[in-house]
């Protein structure tokens, strides 16, 4: 069961750092001209989102250590 848990755990935290990067990525390419500044700001959103989810992630993750 715990070899269960692990995998989800790595694949939930693999999935998110994909997500994270995937909005630097985002951020990056919209500074180009013609663009509207409303793109920067909503991959900016997600990427803060991505953080808060992996935060969320690893204090489960801590919970789980200790039973």
């Amino acid at each position: 069961m715990r070899i269960i848990l692990w995998t989800l755990y790595l694949f939930r935290a693999a999935a998110l750092l994909g997500a994270a990067a995937f909005s630097v990525y985002g951020f990056t390419a919209a500074g180009e001209p013609g663009t509207s500044g409303y793109w920067r700001l909503a991959y900016a959103m997600a990427f803060v989102l991505c953080l808060g989810l992996l935060w969320a992630l690893a204090r489960s993750f801590q919970g789980f250590r200790r039973t």
